[in-house]
């Protein structure tokens, strides 16, 4: 007798483990909404929030790498000799290429190129002075 009703406890069991039901899930925490959330979705969305974050604090690092090296340029600049007209310089290293600096980027442009003399903010200045500055050439030609 035992046998028989362990039997059909067993028979009817199994329908129910093949049937389509949602398996039960460990509450970890309530949504913004009042909805529950799970402890996967809650891992999921913890690791989301950390390489945002993670993204975050690399994008502050290379912005504030950015500014501390254009603050080493401009304060290098400031070592530099700067002219209004490419006579001046010229007048002021002899032996040396006069390039045009565009100050906030740090990059000369030799005579002919594009941008020679025509930016918002630049000077004419000797080459070697502006490379000993931290200064570099265009890398484009322009």
């Amino acid at each position: 007798m035992k046998r028989v009703i362990l039997v059909f406890l067993l028979s009817a069991l199994i329908p129910l483990a093949n049937a389509s039901l949602p398996l039960p899930q460990v509450v970890s925490d309530v949504g913004p909404g009042g909805g529950i959330i799970t402890s996967l979705q809650a891992q999921a969305e913890l690791q989301n929030q950390y390489l945002h974050n993670q993204m975050l604090r690399e994008q502050i690092a290379m912005v504030q790498q950015q500014e501390q090296e254009a603050n080493a340029r401009s304060s290098s600049n400031n070592q530099l000799t700067l002219f209004n007209n490419e006579y001046e310089a010229q007048n002021h290293c002899p032996s040396d290429t006069v390039v045009w600096l565009n100050l906030p980027t740090g990059i000369w442009h030799y005579k002919g190129a594009r941008w020679y003399g025509n930016t918002k903010h630049g000077s004419y200045v000797c080459k070697e002075e502006a490379l000993m500055a931290g200064n570099r050439g265009s890398l484009n030609g322009q």
